[in-house]
């Protein structure tokens, strides 16, 4: 009987142990389960087309900071749809002022401001999320892209100028800096971007006759390669990669 009772008074604090554990993991699973009825259920109304009660459902949902990146976008949508211009500002306003640093939020705000017309308010917003972001290589590559996808060749070019300057790195983004010459037709600057980079190592020349083949899509765009390379080989910068590309044409 002793060693009966003795048993159960071991293992008394293991069960106890194991029925928690079971607890907390049966309510951390059941959480989630529970959000996501309530996006799917906030999903549901907009793809109906019913932005009122889609945007009711998202605004329970974003109160959570944990949720906010899962709804923001249809969130604003909703209110987009709606026309509801001030209740959108005050919601962007207020999260980009929660979660410095993250570019989906200030994008958003310095777009509605473009989008009222007020481009010293959206020059701010987006000003000051480049010096948040600037010493971030990946996030800035990132957010550069996902400029250049929505046509913001402008603002792309700032961002990319500006972290170059910040890191100290005058070739950093070259492809996207390239992409972005080419998109605006500033063929001089692409060709100049181009050789710079093949001119800091040899082993750059694959890299850069690949780039420009994509990017020198006109007889034009190739005579004005050809005059630059003759000009920097007779100059004081004279390097023997101008010579291997003027082969290469």
């Amino acid at each position: 009987m002793n060693r009966m009772r003795k048993k159960l008074v071991l293992l008394l604090p293991i069960l106890f142990w194991l029925t928690t554990a079971y607890a907390q993991k049966t309510a951390v699973i059941g959480k989630p389960n529970e959000e996501n009825q309530k996006i799917e259920l906030a999903d549901e109304y907009f793809r109906r087309g019913d932005f009122e009660k889609a945007a009711e459902n998202y605004e329970s949902l974003i109160k959570d900071q944990a949720m906010l990146s899962k709804v923001h976008k249809r969130y604003v949508q909703c209110l987009v749809a709606l026309k509801k211009d001030k209740q959108l500002e005050r919601y962007l306003e207020k999260t980009v002022k929660r979660n410095k640093g993250v570019p989906d939020y200030a994008l958003d705000l310095a777009n509605f401001y473009k989008n009222q017309k007020n481009d010293i308010e959206a020059s701010k917003v987006f000003n000051a999320l480049v010096k948040e972001i600037y010493t971030n290589e990946p996030l800035t590559e990132k957010t550069a892209n996902a400029l250049l996808d929505a046509g913001q060749m402008d603002w792309a070019e700032v961002l990319l100028t500006e972290s170059r300057r910040a890191l100290g790195k005058p070739l950093a983004y070259v492809d996207l800096v390239s992409s972005i010459y080419r998109a605006k037709g500033n063929i001089t600057m692409l060709l100049d971007e181009m050789l710079m980079y093949a001119g800091t190592d040899r082993n750059n020349l694959y890299f850069v006759q690949q780039m420009l083949q994509q990017n020198l899509r006109t007889p034009e765009d190739m005579k004005a390669l050809e005059r630059i390379l003759i000009s920097r080989m007779q100059g004081p910068a004279n390097s023997p990669i101008y010579t291997d590309l003027l082969y290469w044409l």
